[in-house]
């Protein structure tokens, strides 16, 4: 049996593997899911939940993944036009794997045109004004915070 390497340095089995614990654990379904992308992180299509998951590389550092979990929500609550995260607790740590959860957001293949999405609106920048705290990054910090 020949095993191709997938998305993300880890083999097809692995990936879906991983996809099902973190699934799992988010209280999400994986039956459906769809490869849609993969580089350095396999990116998976939830259809029947309309999320998509992301599946970094094995060793990728988690704290590295939850700062950027971190600012993401952030910048939801400073108002910034960003693709949401999907309403868990996240990042997953799965077989050394770190795993995310973002809404699908279905119709931005149809509307996209760089030229409206790369020029930031005066709201946007507003809301990124250098007196707002940025998120706190560490682990110990977010714990805290809860």
């Amino acid at each position: 049996m020949t095993i191709t390497p997938a998305p993300g340095g880890f083999d097809e089995f692995e990936m879906y593997q991983v996809l099902e614990r973190a699934c799992t654990k988010a209280g999400l379904g994986s039956r459906d899911a769809r490869l849609l992308r993969g580089h350095t992180n396999a990116v998976l299509l939830l259809e029947k939940e309309q999320v998509v998951a992301k599946i970094a590389r094995k060793g990728t550092d988690v704290e590295s993944v939850a700062r950027t979990v971190a600012f993401v929500r952030w910048l939801i609550e400073a108002g910034f036009p960003t693709v949401p995260l999907h309403p868990c607790d996240q990042p997953l740590s799965v077989d050394g794997h770190a795993v995310t959860f973002w809404t699908y957001l279905h119709n931005l293949s149809t509307q996209w045109r760089p030229g409206i999405w790369l020029r930031p609106s005066r709201r946007s920048t507003r809301c990124l004004h250098p007196r707002s705290p940025l998120p706190s990054t560490t682990t110990s910090e977010r714990s805290a915070a809860h």
